[in-house]
């Protein structure tokens, strides 16, 4: 089985909004938080806990979502998905695979398993497990729980898409066709799930 690039499930952590900045960096740091915002910008531990405030200076929100942990925002909103849409995936079922559209996926409860393991191993820093996790429940979900142990997913064309629970579509667009991710710490080698 060929893996979501870690990279890609890291991804999931892009463009995080105010809200989803403030509770990733609070999720990482506890009650260090206004401690470690006043240390990265440069502010008294008083101005810092202002600016992770539900109403912050306007002047400062950027600075604070540019401090966002994306792998604490990508476990966020795999936490809150309800629905995902893969667009096109390319699978293996034999040495030819086949191109297969994959329909919205609901996140229901016996798939919301796989998103919560997911998002604990990206709590954990386990990026390539949280991929596995990820890839099964587009499996099973695609499958219906009824695909043969021998296909697995070989590449994402058309991105992945979460509608989380407050409605925002997270778009996470471009095909997921690559081995290596920015780092250069994805080898390309597959992770045993079990």
């Amino acid at each position: 089985m060929r893996l979501l690039p870690p990279a890609k499930i890291e991804s999931f952590g892009d463009n995080p909004s105010y809200p989803e900045a403030v509770a990733a960096i609070r999720a990482e740091h506890g009650r260090a938080a206004s401690h470690w915002v006043a240390d990265r910008l440069g502010l008294s531990q008083r101005q810092a806990r202002r600016y992770l405030s539900p109403q912050p200076p306007n002047a400062r929100r950027p600075d604070v979502v540019a401090l966002a942990p994306r792998l604490r925002v990508a476990e966020g909103r795999l936490r809150r998905t309800l629905k995902t849409t893969s667009g096109t995936i390319e699978v293996n079922y034999s040495p030819s695979g086949p191109t297969r559209s994959v329909p919205d996926i609901d996140a229901t409860a016996g798939l919301r398993d796989y998103l919560t393991a997911a998002a604990d191993y990206l709590a954990d820093g386990e990026r390539h497990l949280a991929a596995a996790e990820f890839e099964q429940y587009i499996l099973i979900g695609y499958g219906g729980g009824s695909l043969p142990e021998e296909m697995s997913i070989v590449a994402y064309l058309g991105g992945i898409d979460l509608v989380l629970d407050d409605g925002v579509l997270t778009a996470q667009q471009g095909d997921f066709d690559e081995l290596d991710d920015e780092d250069g710490d994805w080898d390309g080698e597959d992770v045993p799930l079990f």
